[in-house]
Formats: structure tokens, C-alpha cells, sequence
């Protein structure tokens, strides 16, 4: 039994051959279904791991190619959960800054 199901539109290059020998490409779509049998188990981080990657984000909020790379070495996690722990790490902090000037301008009013 299949956990999910997921459509994949893919285009290939298909060759014409009814011009004769002035044969022309064009690109045609297709649709092809892909299945997973088991949901990806969810990749916790460690408290250690964590700590480290907080301390970068102090220092700067958007890593490199190469430095995201390295702290992933470092971290022994893939580069991968580096960028989407950076992505929501950044989500995170614009959404408290607005709360917080939110919270600053109520108090102003009062």
C-alpha cells in the first residue's frame, strides 16, 4: 500500500521526423506519478547541534555555499538541514522583531 502518491511533470526533448531530413525538436510534457511506501522519519537535532548553529546565526543570518557546507561537516548533518534550519531560524527571528514592535508601539499608546 502506497503512503502517498505525488505527480511529476516532466518534459524531454522529442524529435520530428515528418519534415523530412529538416528534423526539429521541441520539448513535450509529461505526467508521471511517483510513489513513496514510507513517510521520511523526522531528523532531530541535538542540543549540541543546535547551540552551534545559533552561534552562527549570531554571527550571520545567511551562510555561503562553503560555509554552510563546512558547518554541516562539522555538525555531521546534511546541508540540507542546515539551510532549512537557517530558512526557519530567519522566519523566526523576523516574526518575533515584528512582534516585539508590535508590542513596543502598544505601549506607547497606553
Amino acid at each position: 500500500k502506497q503512503w502517498y502518491q505525488r505527480r511529476v511533470r516532466v518534459q524531454h526533448a522529442c524529435y520530428n521526423s515528418n519534415k523530412g531530413s529538416d528534423a526539429y525538436s521541441y520539448l513535450q510534457s509529461t505526467t508521471i506519478d511517483t510513489y513513496r511506501t514510507h513517510p521520511r522519519k523526522r531528523r532531530r537535532l541535538n542540543s549540541a547541534q543546535i547551540l552551534k548553529l545559533e552561534q552562527c546565526f549570531v554571527e550571520q543570518a545567511y551562510l555561503s555555499t562553503r560555509d554552510r557546507y563546512n558547518l554541516a561537516k562539522t555538525l555531521a548533518i546534511t546541508e540540507t538541514q542546515v539551510k532549512i534550519w537557517f530558512q526557519n531560524r530567519r522566519a523566526k527571528s523576523k516574526r518575533m522583531k515584528s512582534e516585539r514592535l508590535q508590542f513596543d508601539s502598544v505601549d506607547r499608546n497606553i
